[in-house]
Formats: structure tokens, C-alpha cells, sequence
């Protein structure tokens, strides 16, 4: 099946995407290709090259593509952008497409509907190449992730995150502290604090590392959004998430386990103990039945560690 994803950002920092911008000319050749599904080829007309040196303005794309069969439910089928783009022809789209081992065909590995040639996350695209050819020059980078992170604009923040956190362009440890700062930024919203957060979660705090900065300076980071969160529903998300990286198994002795996590949280210096257990005690009297028993097995830790400290 040709799934086009809706993310650009994996795509960006890879040699052999090209990114364009293009119009779409219509769709020809549509027919079952199995019980739900139907496919054909979307022909496009190239606006603009982002990336690549094969494409060029003007010239014509054409995309094999596959989409659910039944429209009613391509809507809630959006992991695959070609359920949900408009085919109305003159719709622009934003495409990262690879040549199809067909000739004369690409395939769309991504894809994102823009309103125009000059729509703002098309020069969101251009800032992310432009710190993409500094990353050899570590000084010159890390000037313009900060400052990529920092940005309103979402697709530019997205692609900083993924550098610092999936990619590692900066290494672990200076990674962390930039993300550190971002998170810490009054300035930074909800919405990007969580993405920042989770992205630490997924890609840096290591398991296997057990007791290492890194771990300690994301475990402090989770801990602090639990206790400075004031909305209640935002910070029970906090709580599971904390839980998430601290629950899991770090050594499969459940004596040293235990003792890598104790010496996580021991090691957590901002918040305070005192003010960490305050929260969690409140979290473990309140809310579902399982947020208050996550609530109280963190509560449990947090008080052992600190009689071990």
C-alpha cells in the first residue's frame, strides 16, 4: 500500500527525498485494488523544488497512490494522507517523494496541503534546510536549534526537536540541556512543552544507561512539569509520563533495579522532595482509580529516596 504520511520532518534529513511544492492536475487510472482499497495516479505540476536536484519547476509528477475505498471513512483515516488530501484540481500540496522503482513514477513518502505558492510552512521548509547544512559547524547550530525551538511556527520547532532528540546532532548530554531551557521557557506553550517532553521520553532517556545526567536531567524534567503544572488534567498527564520512563525495567536484577531507580529520583535536585511529595500526595487522592494508583507508587519512590539520599 502507498502510504503518505503527514509528517515532512523525518524526511527533510534525508538524501534521497526530494521536496517540492506542486498543484494537483487530477487523478487517472482509479480502480479497486482490493476489498477497501482503491488506487490510481495523481498527476501534479511542480511549483517549486525544496530539495533535490532531479525535480524542476514545471515539470509534471506523477504519483501512484492508494486510498480507502469507502469516502465516508477516509476522514478518519489520516495515518495515510491521501485519504484526507482535497482533490480538486489547483490544490496545492506540499510532497517529499522518492523515484519509483516504475520509470517515469515517484512515490509521496509525505505529504502536507498548503493554501498557496506562498503559504508560511513553505519558508518553514527552507529555514529547516538552512540549519540542516550547518549541523557539521556545531557553533553555528546550536545558535539556530535554540532559536528553532523557541519559534511559534510548529514545523520549524518540530524539526528542531527531532534533531536534538531522534538524531542526536548535538550528542545526548548537550541535547537535553537545550531542551531543558526550551521546556523551562515561560514562553514556550503547553502544547510544545508536551512535544519536547515526549520526544526526551522516546528518543533520549535510556533504559539501558540506567543511572547516567542524561536520565537524571529528564527525570528532573518531567518532575518539574508535575509540579508546576497548575491545570489538573495537564498534570496528571505529567504524572503518567513520569511513570512511563521510571516503572520500566533498568536492570533484570530487581535489587539493582530498584536501587537505579531510587538513585534517578535521588539525584533530582529541582523540584525539592518536599515539594514533589506535596503534589503527588494531593494527585494520589484525586482522579481515576489508576491515575491515583500511579500517583501513589511515585509518591512511595519519591519518599524512599529521599531517606536514601
Amino acid at each position: 500500500m502507498n502510504v503518505m504520511t503527514g509528517n515532512l520532518i523525518p524526511q527533510i534529513s534525508d538524501r534521497g527525498v526530494s521536496i517540492v511544492v506542486a498543484t494537483l492536475d487530477g487523478v487517472e487510472e482509479v480502480k479497486p485494488s482490493s476489498e477497501s482499497e482503491e488506487g490510481g495516479i495523481a498527476r501534479f505540476r511542480i511549483t517549486d523544488v525544496l530539495s533535490g536536484s532531479i525535480l524542476r519547476p514545471g515539470e509534471p509528477l506523477a504519483i501512484p497512490f492508494q486510498r480507502t475505498i469507502e469516502p465516508n471513512m477516509r476522514s478518519r483515516m489520516g495515518y495515510n494522507r491521501w485519504n484526507t488530501i482535497s482533490w480538486k484540481p489547483g490544490t496545492y500540496i506540499v510532497l517529499a517523494c522518492r523515484q519509483d522503482s516504475q520509470p517515469g513514477y515517484w512515490t509521496a513518502t509525505a505529504g502536507r496541503p498548503v493554501d498557496s505558492a506562498a503559504d508560511p510552512v513553505i519558508d518553514d521548509i527552507r529555514a529547516c534546510y538552512k540549519i540542516e547544512q550547518q549541523l557539521q559547524d556545531p557553533a553555528v547550530s546550536s545558535a539556530m536549534l535554540r532559536q528553532a525551538l523557541a519559534s511559534q511556527r510548529d514545523l520549524l520547532r518540530s524539526y528542531a526537536v527531532d534533531c536534538l532528540c531522534r538524531r542526536h546532532v548535538l550528542g545526548r548530554a548537550a541535547g537535553v540541556d537545550m531542551m531543558d531551557g526550551s521546556i523551562a521557557s515561560p514562553q514556550a506553550a503547553p502544547g510544545a512543552k508536551d512535544e519536547m517532553a515526549d520526544a526526551l521520553n522516546k528518543y533520549v532517556f535510556d533504559m539501558n544507561l540506567g543511572f547516567e545526567p542524561a536520565n537524571v536531567r529528564i527525570v528532573a524534567i518531567r518532575a518539574r512539569g508535575v509540579v508546576k503544572e497548575t491545570d489538573p488534567e495537564r498534570q496528571q498527564t505529567w504524572v503518567r509520563s513520569l511513570a512511563s520512563i521510571l516503572f520500566g525495567e533498568f536492570s533484570a536484577d530487581s535489587t539493582k533495579d530498584r536501587q537505579i531507580r531510587l538513585s534517578l529520583i535521588g539525584a533530582v535536585k529541582d523540584p525539592l522532595p518536599d515539594k514533589m511529595i506535596a503534589v503527588l500526595t494531593t494527585r494520589a487522592g484525586s482522579g481515576e482509580k489508576d491515575d491515583r494508583e500511579i500517583a501513589r507508587d511515585l509518591l512511595d519512590l519519591w519518599k524512599e529516596a529521599g531517606h536514601t539520599r
